[in-house]
């Protein structure tokens, strides 16, 4: 499985920087591997938020559908994708700091099935990937008025 770490420190407040995290829809704003983040059910963030994600992929663009499995706010959140290929679950801390809060986002994907032979090289794909994400982020957590 491979998997990318990212801790982003920000001023934001907890509850800020968690209300902005819970609402997947803000993703297409920070990852630029991201095209398009539509809500399919729920109201807003939640347990009970699905999220159909479309990302660029290796042939073309791949629609996801992101479940949240765990909410706990202001602390919290796990959204997990699982298609007949490939299996992606996404782990979003926010922690309180002196300076206002820390955003750890981890990322674990893995291919099923006969793709799953191709599992040693998504290590260092899910890197490069993670790492524009992150800066991403980065930058759109440190926006005045964030």
């Amino acid at each position: 499985m491979a998997r990318f770490v990212a801790v982003i420190d920000n001023a934001l407040p907890v509850a800020q920087a968690f209300d902005y995290m819970s609402h997947l829809v803000h993703f297409a704003e920070w990852d630029p591997n991201i095209r398009h983040v539509e809500q399919v059910a729920g109201d807003g963030p939640g347990p009970d938020a699905v999220y159909d994600v479309t990302v660029n992929g290796v042939r073309g663009e791949m629609t996801l559908r992101y479940r949240v499995v765990e909410f706990d706010p202001p602390r919290r959140l796990t959204v997990r994708a699982e298609t007949r290929w490939i299996e992606s679950l996404d782990v979003i801390e926010v922690k309180e700091t002196p300076r206002g809060s820390a955003v750890t986002y981890d990322a674990r994907l893995h291919f099923r099935g006969v793709l799953r032979l191709l599992n040693p090289v998504l290590g260092p794909v899910l890197s490069r990937i993670g790492r524009r994400a992150e800066r991403g982020l980065r930058r759109r957590l440190q926006e005045p008025g964030r």
